[in-house]
């Protein structure tokens, strides 16, 4: 009995070291088709001492090359609006968007954005609840190379115009629904000049 206990048992460590070496196996496909389909372009090679400096002497030791990552949030933006064009991208209640469609969105943004005067390092301050004009706007921030500084709408007035004027925003993009916020906290705002209102239309 004891025997046949012990088969048991070793067929049981069998199969378990099998479907780990078939997770494993899954998992490296995976993880290959994700980098074919986003390659890294980057010419920011750089020797990589494989184990580390205390691996010096060792067989470890030797420099390969690695190519490091230099993609923006943006370009990454860009590239599943070219992968994925006419592929929905946001599902909101009955609403639906394809990826071609919040690019357009956000590249009508960018040029509003270049057009009045704000560049690559501004501020931009976010004041509004989850909705697709969200992502538009942070797609087209994102390709602008401002910084976004979001705002939870559930916290006061006064709260929004400390994080603006700490943050010396540039510009405040708010959703029509919280116009009524903004016109009261304009008067206190010292940095902000240009007031973006989104909209579903």
């Amino acid at each position: 009995m004891h025997k046949h206990t012990s088969k048991r048992v070793r067929g049981k460590v069998r199969e378990l070291k099998d479907h780990r070496r078939r997770r494993s196996f899954s998992r490296g496909l995976r993880y290959r088709r994700i980098f074919k389909l986003f390659p890294l372009e980057s010419n920011l090679a750089d020797g990589i001492r494989v184990g580390g400096a205390d691996a010096e002497g060792s067989k470890y030791s030797q420099r390969r090359k690695r190519n490091m990552i230099s993609l923006t949030i943006g370009d990454y933006y860009d590239r599943c609006v070219n992968f994925y064009g006419n592929h929905t991208a946001i599902t909101y209640g009955e609403e639906s968007y394809t990826y071609n469609e919040m690019g357009y969105n956000a590249n009508c943004l960018l040029s509003a954005l270049r057009k009045i005067g704000l560049k690559k390092g501004d501020t931009i301050a976010f004041l509004m609840a989850n909705c697709p004009e969200y992502i538009f706007c942070e797609y087209a921030v994102a390709k602008s190379g401002c910084i976004r500084v979001p705002l939870a709408v559930l916290l006061s007035n006064n709260d929004h115009i400390y994080m603006m004027n700490q943050a010396e925003c540039k510009a405040l993009i708010y959703h029509e629904a919280l116009a009524s916020r903004v016109k009261d906290m304009i008067p206190q705002l010292e940095t902000v000049k240009h007031f973006i209102c989104v909209s579903k239309d």
